[in-house]
């Protein structure tokens, strides 16, 4: 494996993984009434939602990327620092608490719509307001298809489509549907870039990818054959070396790790255990025999 090739892969995976930030003009809203099948319910209105919560990372960064920062009236649990194209129109809008806020501090923000990528934000055990109780106060919400079991039955795989239906409906519900295809659009054309440039820069022969989420002592948690991680290596013309795990994550061991070709190790970069951190420690594990190989 060249630096050039390891540099080639890492430019495309930068490109994919920045997808959701690709900016169009919004169109103009409508308030005709809509309804959408999310997650076993039903998301009606009859207008556009006007003081809307977003409760993940990539729920806050897919509102900004529509352009619909004007009717969010609250953001939560960031993984990492909001993407530089979209800082500007995060730093107007409040963040109700670093992780998951508390169902008081959610109902206090007066929503008429709380949107999540992932289903522990309408998890009852966390003391959250669940979708069905959202419902019974006249709040609508959306979940990710990605985080819904009843969406996921209909794919084997995380798959682009998801994230397009994704965008295609939040653009629906805010009425902004010109500009979720607009951006739809836009992701189509860095996916085609990026597979050019893969072409381009890499060999006949695929990088083997690992994809490291985190490490301990209880082994290592890695991105499986079925999720985004899978997906993101596999448009960017690279093999994940554990694409056989018939799941989006798994915890593996040092030992299977260090049994597999890996050419390339992508880091997860968080606030809370950064890829630098992770680097370090890497030097002082078991890992530093496919770093010297």
């Amino acid at each position: 494996m060249t630096a050039s090739r390891c540099r080639s892969f890492f430019l495309v995976c930068v490109a994919l993984a920045m997808m959701p930030a690709l900016l169009v003009a919004p169109a103009h809203a409508k308030d005709d009434p809509v309804i959408v099948a999310n997650g076993g319910l039903t998301v009606q209105s009859a207008s556009a939602p006007k003081r809307a919560i977003a409760m993940n990372q990539a729920a806050v960064e897919i509102m900004l990327a529509l352009g619909l920062e004007e009717q969010m009236v609250g953001t939560a649990f960031l993984d990492d620092k909001i993407l530089p194209e979209l800082a500007d129109a995060y730093q107007r809008i409040l963040v109700l608490a670093k992780k998951y806020p508390s169902k008081e501090i959610i109902l206090a923000a007066n929503p008429d719509f709380v949107y999540a990528s992932f289903f522990s934000a309408f998890s009852a055990k966390r003391g959250l307001p669940t979708r069905r109780e959202l419902a019974d106060m006249g709040i609508a919400s959306y979940l990710s298809p990605s985080a819904s079991p009843q969406e996921m039955k209909r794919y084997d795989r995380w798959q682009m489509d998801l994230l397009y239906k994704e965008i295609r409906e939040i653009g629906k519900i805010f009425r902004v549907d010109a500009t979720a295809a607009a951006l739809i659009a836009n992701i189509k054309s860095a996916i085609s870039r990026a597979a050019a440039i893969s072409a381009k820069k890499t060999s006949k022969q695929k990088l083997k990818i690992l994809w490291l989420d985190s490490f301990n002592a209880n082994g290592v948690y890695i991105g499986g054959g079925t999720g985004v991680p899978d997906e993101i290596i596999r448009l960017a013309g690279g093999e994940n070396t554990f694409s056989d795990i018939n799941d989006s994550w798994e915890i593996v061991s040092q030992e299977q790790v260090i049994s597999r070709p890996v050419d390339l190790i992508v880091l997860i970069e968080a606030t809370w255990d950064t890829a630098n951190e992770k680097r370090k420690k890497l030097r002082m594990t078991l890992f530093m025999q496919i770093l010297t190989r």
